[in-house]
């Protein structure tokens, strides 16, 4: 048994109907989605099961502008290769969940370099409500709710798991340029990458993005913002993806604690000490996440005076070591994240890439990747910073396992 943290075995609880998901939804609560897909109708021959799932969901609540009947759409996403190609790919899950338990599965695999979807089968699949797909949370699981900047700061530096949720009711909402986007109730989603910046003012901020539909014409990006004035700031915008070209469709603003709801688990995270422990962590299959402070850090390139007052994380998926049973060993995750490019309003890719070895020093590269004449661009271009473990780089490890 591994030391990382207290073992907790949960009761996973069904959420079975619409109401049901929708309330926990509501109440912050983090929803994991299963789905058995050779129960759907449209599986094509041949496939005896077809199953998957995820605990990093986004929630967009849509409701038609005339009859007022809504739906949820519970998205994921992931950034991989192609299945036939070294090609970066773009791969976007969505559940359409109806009130009368229909739900319509759609998954797309878009070619990053010319947006064609590669998905083999666009028609989607249709199915029933934890028949097919199984929507369930942890029954005992509790959460804190953060009502203040300060206390949601504190809690992302502590490795703690928030997800932020816009309610409808209880936020403002600047007009629409165009109605292709939906009119929306609740838009939730899980902090999985952020940065928080000293603004112009002298003010600081939270930011964190996320793609919450795409398809082969548009894809539609958030940019949620949590200010100290204690509000949140949610923009959508709306890109063409193979040119990159985007407007901002719409702000909302909502306050700590009536339209923003920022929660997390109680349960804590427990910070890895050394590399053994991160290698040992990984290969349990326990949660990562890196917590960067870069004015602890050293800056060798000499470039890094934009990054002063910076801080930021990742929730790192994927992760590799090479050399593993030498002791030229190294631990290597990249994170990556769609945000809109201050410079031009265009899209553009955060990246946040971590390398560790044996001496517990990690050199950390962000990325900002923006299309510059006709290429993906990095703007930061070469600049990296030296960071020691448990000083400029925290890692935490987490699991309810």
């Amino acid at each position: 048994m591994s030391n990382f943290v207290a073992y907790r075995s949960y009761d996973s609880a069904h959420l079975q109907t619409y109401a049901d998901l929708k309330q926990a939804l509501r109440e912050g609560k983090h929803v994991t989605v299963l789905s058995f897909g050779e129960r759907c109708e449209g599986i094509p021959p041949g496939f005896a099961y077809a199953q998957g799932g995820s605990y990093h969901l986004q929630v967009l609540m849509v409701k038609d502008n005339e009859t007022q009947a809504e739906h949820m759409r519970l998205e994921y996403t992931i950034v991989g290769l192609s299945q036939t190609t070294t090609v970066p790919t773009h791969i976007t899950v969505k559940f359409a969940v109806f009130p009368d338990g229909r739900v319509d599965v759609i998954t797309h695999a878009f070619n990053m370099l010319t947006w064609e979807d590669e998905y083999p089968f666009p028609g989607g699949f249709q199915c029933a409500l934890e028949d097919s797909i199984r929507f369930q949370h942890r029954s005992a699981e509790q959460y804190d709710t953060y009502l203040s900047f300060a206390e949601a700061q504190a809690a992302l530096l502590e490795g703690r798991e928030l997800q932020v949720a816009m309610l409808g009711e209880g936020c403002t909402s600047g007009p629409r340029h165009q109605e292709r986007i939906e009119v929306t109730d609740l838009l939730s989603s899980r902090v999985l990458r952020w940065q928080e910046t000293v603004e112009g003012d002298g003010s600081r901020a939270i930011h964190a993005s996320q793609v919450h539909a795409a398809d082969a014409n548009f894809l539609v990006v958030l940019d949620y913002t949590l200010k100290d004035d204690e509000r949140l700031y949610v923009s959508e915008s709306v890109y063409e993806p193979a040119s990159g070209n985007g407007q901002l469709e719409v702000t909302h603003v909502c306050d700590m604690g009536t339209g923003a709801l920022v929660t997390a688990p109680t349960r804590g995270s427990t910070q890895i000490q050394t590399f053994s422990e991160l290698f040992l962590a990984t290969a349990e299959g326990y949660h990562i996440e890196a917590r960067v402070i870069y004015d602890a850090c050293g800056d060798p390139t000499g470039g890094g005076a934009d990054f002063a007052g910076v801080n930021a994380g990742a929730y790192l998926v994927q992760a590799s070591f090479p050399n593993a049973m030498t002791t030229e060993v190294k631990y290597i995750s990249t994170a990556y994240w769609v945000t809109t490019d201050s410079y031009d309003g265009g899209l553009a890719f955060y990246s946040l890439s971590v390398e560790m070895d044996l001496n517990n020093l990690a050199t950390v590269r962000p990325g900002l990747w923006a299309w510059r004449d006709g290429n993906w661009t990095n703007d930061y271009g070469d600049l990296y910073f030296e960071c020691a473990i448990q000083e400029g780089i925290i890692f935490y490890a987490t699991s309810v396992d």
